[in-house]
């Protein structure tokens, strides 16, 4: 792992830690579909063998970690390419805070040129007072002469909620400085104004990028959702810093291991002995043969580690051979 000192400026001091780089990310994108819970159903799903899947490449990844002056680390990891979700495009970055945890996921919409530089320079431009303040002028040439401060005031106010923490930070003024009964209606209100800045604010990001402007269509509109969406999930990001993967030179190598053992041959007999003791504890029968001399005669025993049919056969076989020679033993005694 390849780390390296991160400076933020201040007392803001990070290590950088580099971990792992994955070239090609093939993945199931298929989208779940709603099935019906019935028994034929779940028969019908216990039989099946063949199920529709849509594997996708999602391009080079980069996993790496933020460490901060105390040692905790966050980890990232981030996807080199935009994917595609439903009609759209998005940089995708995962945040987690340990391994046992899954990824935190934060989608930010990519522009006609599948780049991220439109958003960031509309995140930019909302957080700067003097932008605001011209949007909100703007924004309010349309509005009636009678109402026109007010209605400035309300955008810029709108603008500066939302550029301290999205969604979540016009929620809490709402939740808080408004009445109960009338909580939905200002929510609307502030909606409205915040695409209406929103939207003028994009116009702003894509003259400074010399780009033509964009018309008003469901994928301006899809943009500027997204946007926002992007917005209030980075006033959570746990980084001061977002890095992403520009371009990469992948080298592969390829080398021969030469190595001596000069136990192999040892190594090599002892495994043969191990096959040829398994072997013989397998398929070779075990009998054993037990006699007992006494003054009155000879008591014999036979045992086998299986239990054989064999066994049954041979044992009055053994014992009639040992009768005969013990009577010829007499036989033999007596005339001498």
């Amino acid at each position: 792992m390849n780390s390296f000192p991160l400076n933020m400026g201040g007392e803001q001091k990070f290590t950088l830690e580099f971990d792992k780089f994955t070239s090609m990310n093939v993945e199931d994108m298929s989208e779940p579909a709603e099935k019906e819970q019935g028994l034929k159903q779940k028969l019908n799903d216990a039989r099946a063998v063949k199920q529709k899947k849509k594997f996708t490449n999602l391009g080079p990844s980069i996993i790496y970690r933020l460490r901060d002056s105390a040692g905790q680390a966050i980890e990232f990891k981030n996807y080199m390419l935009p994917i595609k979700q439903e009609d759209d495009y998005f940089f995708i970055t995962g945040t987690r805070s340990g391994l046992e945890q899954q990824y935190r996921w934060l989608r930010i919409p990519a522009d006609s040129k599948h780049k991220a530089d439109t958003f960031m320079i509309w995140r930019e431009l909302m957080n700067d007072e003097t932008v605001r303040s011209r949007i909100s002028t703007a924004a309010a040439a349309s509005a009636p002469e009678d109402i026109r401060p007010q209605f400035k005031q309300a955008v810029e106010n709108t603008l500066l909620l939302f550029a301290r923490g999205g969604y979540l930070e016009l929620d809490k003024f709402v939740q808080t400085a408004v009445p109960e009964n009338e909580r939905e209606k200002m929510r609307d209100y502030f909606y409205q104004i915040l695409i209406g800045g929103a939207s003028l604010t994009l116009d702003e990001a894509l003259n400074r990028q010399n780009l033509p402007a964009w018309q008003q269509e469901d994928k301006r509109n899809r943009f500027l959702l997204h946007a926002m969406d992007a917005y209030t999930g980075l006033t959570e990001y746990p980084a001061p810093v977002l890095l992403q993967l520009d371009s990469f030179q992948e080298v592969r190598s390829s080398g021969l291991q030469m190595t001596k053992s000069p136990g192999a041959v040892l190594v090599y007999i002892g495994s043969l002995l191990l096959v040829l003791g398994t072997v013989f504890m397998f398929y070779i029968r075990e009998k054993r043969f037990w006699l007992l001399f006494e003054p009155n005669g000879i008591r014999f025993a036979m045992s086998s580690s299986r239990h054989e049919r064999d066994l049954q056969r041979e044992f009055p076989e053994h014992l009639q051979g040992l009768k005969r020679l013990a009577e010829d033993l007499n036989h033999d005694a007596n005339h001498r």
